[in-house]
């Protein structure tokens, strides 16, 4: 056998490859403390997860050889993140993870890198040229209407006037690969998420209605005001609050009529355009809410005491899926990483995983998504294909 290193073989123990003699190897490796830590590192099970290592799929395996490595990892205590292929969990019934695996020190690099462009994201104002904007530059300029705008690293304020003018809509777009922070004149803070465009006003005017429309997903952290009622469109939905905090998907990964509000605190009425929310013709959402409309039939699914890290997660850089099939991921990763995908397995895309990730890069996510199913992929025409 040709030397192969630690990390190596650990690629290979993950992914059931392992030969005889590999095997072998992999167990020298282990009687090293050094070794034992880089292992605990990168490897963990979760608290109810023993059955894991005694069910129908590694019954083939020596037992001292699973009790042997299940002591090296049982004595760690950090949780990594992790990427799981569902059909692992089901091995091990009524377990809540099954394996979790951290990708920050090795993964397996493609031959060919993916080029990623660097967008920029761009600030449309009227009667002024288009402006870009990125995470660190600079920018401060005053706008026709007398309105102070400001750049501080991520984040771009509109500062408040007490002019009387006519409302003036701005518009932001960010592009895929990014994400941004928008203070509005109010101080309702938006934090808009990639693939999004959210067109909004300069400056609000007193006992006036405070209207912003979106197209794609942002998180709002609404700034009270009772006499001027803060208003969400997307599409032919408006989300009417006071203030509150919520978020807003309106990519259509899951259906092109769609729109997802998750609401996390206060409250907020629902109702497309044909209604009236005067007239108490609205959907009212209350904390730790999930409400799906379509706007094709016109119809509310709500859903009570969600998972609400899973739906705001990528405030905060991070990403989640639980249950969530590879056509679906695939988008989330598109706009993520800014980067194209083709499946020419179709039967991949039903394929279901639980994912939980942050700092990785693409490249560790695909090895990680490899390491819990089988498959080959390849960088041509800078896409990545799996096949």
């Amino acid at each position: 056998m040709k030397t192969v290193n630690f990390s190596q073989l650990m690629l290979k123990y993950l992914a059931r490859e392992l030969t005889p003699e590999e095997s072998v190897k992999f167990e020298e490796y282990l009687t090293q403390e050094k070794y034992q830590k880089e292992f605990r590192s990168q490897v963990r099970l979760e608290k109810h997860t023993i059955e894991f290592l005694y069910n129908e799929e590694t019954k083939k395996m020596d037992k001292a050889h699973k009790d042997k490595i299940f002591e090296i990892i049982k004595s760690g205590e950090k949780k990594p993140r992790f990427f799981i292929n569902l059909k692992w969990i089901s091995y091990a019934a009524g377990v809540a993870a099954v394996l979790a695996i951290s990708f920050t020190l090795f993964y397996k690099k493609s031959e060919t890198a993916l080029i990623i462009d660097d967008n920029k994201i761009t600030l449309s104002v009227p009667e002024e040229s288009v402006k870009e904007i990125t995470k660190e530059g600079k920018i401060s300029f005053k706008t026709k209407s007398g309105v102070k705008v400001v750049q501080n690293g991520d984040t771009l304020s509109f500062n408040k006037t007490n002019l009387n003018t006519k409302l003036v809509y701005d518009e932001m777009f960010v592009p895929r690969g990014k994400n941004f922070v928008l203070k509005l004149s109010d101080g309702t803070v938006v934090i808009i998420n990639s693939s999004t465009k959210i067109k909004f006003p300069e400056n609000f005017t007193a006992g006036v209605n405070r209207e912003v429309f979106v197209e794609g997903e942002a998180y709002f952290k609404v700034a009270k005001n009772a006499e001027s009622p803060f208003i969400v469109h997307s599409d032919n939905l408006n989300i009417r609050v006071l203030g509150t905090e919520f978020n807003v998907n309106s990519y259509g990964d899951k259906g092109a009529d769609k729109t997802e509000t998750v609401l996390v605190e206060g409250s907020v009425g629902l109702y497309y355009n044909k209604l009236s929310y005067s007239r108490g013709e609205y959907e009212k959402m209350g904390p730790g809410m999930k409400v799906d409309f379509n706007h094709k039939n016109l119809v509310f699914n709500k859903e009570k005491n969600v998972d609400l890290e899973k739906y705001i997660s990528w405030v905060n850089g991070e990403v989640i899926f639980d249950k969530e099939p590879l056509e679906d991921i695939i988008k989330v990763l598109e706009r993520k990483f800014n980067v194209d995908f083709e499946v020419r397995n179709k039967k991949l895309l039903k394929q279901k995983f639980v994912a939980k990730f942050k700092e990785e890069n693409i490249y560790q996510v695909m090895a990680a998504m490899q390491l819990s199913f089988p498959f080959k992929y390849k960088i041509e025409n800078n896409k990545i294909i799996i096949e």
